[in-house]
């Protein structure tokens, strides 16, 4: 029985298609956090980053996958994005200084505030505040528009 229930499994990842028959079999395990990019995948995550006349190395290397929901989702960290999991903090203590030397500042750097920050911050009378409505972060908390579905 379980032979009959691999063979069926195979099969199924391969009606996929070669792309998504590669993302199936990455999500086989139960494994939540980021790892490191089959090659495989690299003409996958060129084509939806865009990175088609980009190095394929420099693209293996500065992409990451994770599963949920039994699906392959890649985050490229190419444009200083957040690959980790997102800071939900809704204080921002480092913003202190910043915000006493510019107390009416317009927003808070994201050298201070982090890129994985799912706020946007500003200075209103010397202290930080949220400026607008929050990045959306994912069920496994990261910040889902950094995260694409490999298909």
């Amino acid at each position: 029985m379980f032979r009959i229930l691999v063979l069926f499994t195979g099969l199924s990842i391969l009606a996929l298609g070669p792309s998504h028959a590669r993302a199936a079999q990455a999500c086989q395990r139960d494994d939540l956090t980021p790892r490191p990019l089959p090659a495989a995948m690299i003409p996958a995550v060129e084509k939806i980053f865009c990175l088609q006349n980009v190095d394929p190395a420099w693209v293996a290397r500065s992409t990451v996958v994770r599963c949920m929901g039994g699906k392959l989702w890649a985050c490229n960290a190419g444009a200083n994005l957040p690959c980790g999991k997102a800071n939900t903090a809704s204080t921002m203590p480092a913003g202190d200084d910043w915000c006493r030397q510019n107390p009416n500042a317009d927003f808070i750097p994201a050298y201070i505030t982090g890129h994985d920050n799912m706020h946007q911050w500003r200075c209103i009378n010397g202290l930080p505040a949220i400026t607008v409505k929050p990045e959306r972060v994912d069920a496994q908390g990261y910040l889902s528009d950094d995260w694409k579905l490999l298909e």
